[in-house]
C-alpha cells in the first residue's frame, strides 16, 4: 500500500438548476417554471481519502436559500450528500 492522505473540505457553493421535475400530491410540473427559484446558495462539507491514485469520499451541502416563491407557510432548502470515488490521473 502507498502514500495515504486524507482531504478535509469545507466552504460555500453557488449553484444553478438547469432540470428539475417536482411531485406533489401525485401532480407533476415542471420545477423551473411554476415559481421555484434558478440558483442556490450554501455550505459544503466533506472528507475524503487518497489511497495511491484511488480516491473515495463523503459530502454535504446544506441550502441557505429559500427556493419557494415566498407566497406560501413553507420553505424549500437544499440538502445533498454525496458519495464520491474516483482515479487521480
Amino acid at each position: 500500500m502507498g502514500a495515504v492522505t486524507l482531504d478535509l473540505q469545507t466552504g460555500p457553493y453557488l449553484a444553478c438548476g438547469a432540470f428539475g421535475k417536482y411531485r406533489n400530491n401525485g401532480n407533476t410540473g415542471s420545477k423551473y417554471f411554476d415559481s421555484w427559484k434558478r440558483f442556490d446558495w450554501g455550505w459544503n462539507f466533506g472528507a475524503g481519502v487518497d489511497i495511491d491514485n484511488f480516491y473515495a469520499g463523503l459530502g454535504f451541502d446544506l441550502g441557505f436559500y429559500d427556493l419557494s416563491d415566498h407566497n406560501n407557510n413553507w420553505k424549500a432548502r437544499t440538502v445533498t450528500f454525496q458519495i464520491n470515488v474516483g482515479y487521480n490521473f
